[in-house]
């Protein structure tokens, strides 16, 4: 009965797994005008508020969300920020998978400042429309983008500031709609990350980033059942005279303990025999723990990061130059740098000597190392046709006395249709800046660059590597240090920067079955606890990105291990046995 309860109680817990992957939101997007607001406080119906500083630091006075009404467009939404702060007015709405939608918003603003600005922007993933910096009239602002093969909703905001991009001042927000496109042209962004990354193909074929994990939880619980009806079946015929020898067995041994020895008393008696450390794997616990392990691995190094990076990079110091010809006249429309170890600043110079920048009010982006960004789309705007640039040195600080000013792996560049720009160096000791247009991707996202704390600690890996002042110095190195044997077999690359914390993390699986089996005694409870262990969301997304993180968490679980083993044993084993344990 036991363990038919735990095998149910494997089967609810995998059905609840899955079953928000098909949760529907059936809420479409109102109020969109903001025509509708509560009169105490003036807020929006059917929106809701966020400011990090109010989140965070309890500075609820930082960011005001008001209704008020507008000469010109009526009811409109005020959005009052006195210090820098992510502050943003947001709402879920249901959406379509595999789909393209357009947000659109009228903005104006008034002495807004830093970071991204006012913009519309998405909740759940790193998309926003351009910066609205300054003081503008009221225009209207766009964001494109293309929804998971198993997305069905979609949480879109009215803000100013950013994740990591904190701004300030004052935007009146008007007429928010999202509106499903059939196609688009320019550009498309994803609405989505992490697993639901699939493609088209692989989400019609039944590729969905859900169904790994259902078909997972289908054989697993179909092997614990028949595991446990075979066992029962089995052991059923003689489990009551096997029970009752056990106990008169049981009984009589401890009667004879009772009398024989006393560890006080030092008249007679025998000393314990030593204690049984071993796990007695069965067949089953073998297939359970390569199972787990196996099919673990497998979706833990699935896009994992591309191999398909830029390794050759070009370097400069103030004031030097380098020409970059494209094989027709054409109006850039997007620029997309990935730059090394160094702040980005530079100027990219027109045929007619217009300078595009990366940044218009800061040129000193020092976080955008070993990844894909994005050049401000109002610098670029202002540029006319052209058939070449100049790029142009104007500053740079990597922390390193003896350092490049700018460290740059790869320069591309987009004309009006979304299409890569074919280009060349004019000089071949620039030829490192677009040599490796192969490797620029459909869009910047986690595969193909550095996020979160990679910035410091997949840098610092390569600073060990290359024997340079190391920037990451808070945590022990032990850990950038196996990052770095990942980089030194694949290259720096998302790959090579992220495997070896994935493997360890691999590793983990069958150390919890054997802790589960050593603890809990029984294979299905030492399975149930590991298949719990291998899909928790925590550990596999710590093990799939580089940081330290997962190194503290495999030697703490190590050490826990063969703790547990060393206090399980006794006075009877020698000391050559217990210093070995």
């Amino acid at each position: 009965m036991k363990k038919l309860l735990v095998v149910l109680f494997v089967t609810l817990l995998s059905v609840a797994a899955v079953l928000p992957v098909y949760a529907e939101n059936e809420t479409l997007i109102t109020n969109g005008d903001f025509e509708e607001y509560n009169e105490e406080d003036l807020q929006p119906v059917g929106w809701s508020c966020h400011s990090y500083e109010a989140e965070y630091l309890n500075n609820t006075e930082n960011a005001l969300f008001t209704c008020e009404q507008d000469e010109e467009r009526g009811t409109v939404l005020h959005i009052s920020v006195y210090s820098d702060d992510d502050a943003a007015l947001y709402q879920t709405i249901a959406v379509e998978p595999s789909s393209i939608y357009r947000l659109s918003c009228y903005i104006r603003t008034e002495a807004v400042e830093n970071g991204a600005g006012a913009n519309i922007a998405l909740r759940e993933v790193i998309a926003r429309s351009e910066a609205l910096l300054g003081d503008n009239g009221w225009q209207k602002v766009e964001l494109v983008g293309k929804t998971g093969p198993q997305q069905k909703k979609l949480t879109v905001s009215c803000r100013i500031g950013g994740y990591g991009e904190v701004s300030h001042g004052d935007a009146w927000f008007d007429g928010f709609q999202v509106e499903k496109l059939e196609n688009a042209s320019g550009e498309i962004i994803p609405f989505f990350t992490g697993t639901n990354e699939d493609t088209d193909a692989d989400a019609e074929a039944g590729g969905g980033s859900a169904l790994p994990y259902i078909l997972i939880a289908v054989v697993l619980i179909a092997a614990a059942v028949i595991f446990v009806l075979r066992r029962s079946k089995e052991g059923k015929s003689g489990n009551d005279a096997v029970s009752t020898a056990k106990k008169a067995s049981r009984s009589i041994s401890e009667l004879e303990l009772i009398k024989g020895f006393s560890f006080f008393d030092c008249k007679g008696g025998t000393m314990p025999g030593p204690t049984d450390t071993k796990l007695h794997f069965k067949k089953t616990d073998w297939i359970f723990t390569i199972a787990l392990t196996a099919v673990y691995g497998v979706i833990a190094i699935l896009r994992l990061g591309t191999l398909n990076f830029p390794t050759k990079p070009w370097s400069g110091n103030i004031g030097d130059t380098a020409r970059i010809e494209f094989n027709r006249s054409v109006k850039i429309s997007d620029i997309w740098q990935n730059s090394g170890i160094s702040y980005v600043n530079y100027v990219l110079i027109t045929d007619n000597g217009e300078e595009i920048a990366m940044s218009d009010n800061d040129r000193n982006e020092y976080g955008n190392m070993f990844r894909w960004a994005k050049l401000e789309k109002s610098s670029i705007d202002a540029a006319t046709e052209t058939t070449g640039v100049t790029l142009k040195v104007v500053g740079g600080d990597s922390g390193r006395a003896n350092d490049p000013d700018l460290v740059m792996n790869e320069i591309a560049f987009f004309d009006p249709d979304g299409k890569l720009i074919e280009c060349t160096a004019a000089d071949a000791s620039a030829a490192a800046l677009v040599d490796e247009q192969s490797s620029v991707p459909e869009f910047p996202s986690y595969y193909n660059g550095m996020y979160f704390d990679e910035l410091y600690h997949g840098r610092t890996a390569w600073e060990h590597i290359n024997n340079l002042t190391v920037y990451e110095w808070t945590h022990p190195p032990l850990g950038k240090l196996i990052i770095a044997l990942g980089i030194l077999i694949f290259g720096m690359k998302p790959f090579g920067w992220r495997i070896m914390g994935t493997l360890f993390g691999i590793a983990m699986i069958p150390i919890m079955y054997c802790f589960g089996k050593r603890l809990l005694k029984r294979s299905s409870l030492a399975m149930f606890s590991t298949f719990i262990f291998a899909f928790d969301f925590m550990h596999f997304t710590q093990t799939r990105i580089a940081t330290v993180d997962v190194y503290g968490v495999f030697f703490t679980l190590l050490m826990t291990y063969f703790m547990y083993k060393f206090i399980c044993m006794d006075i009877g084993d020698d000391t050559n046995k217990l210093l070995k344990r």
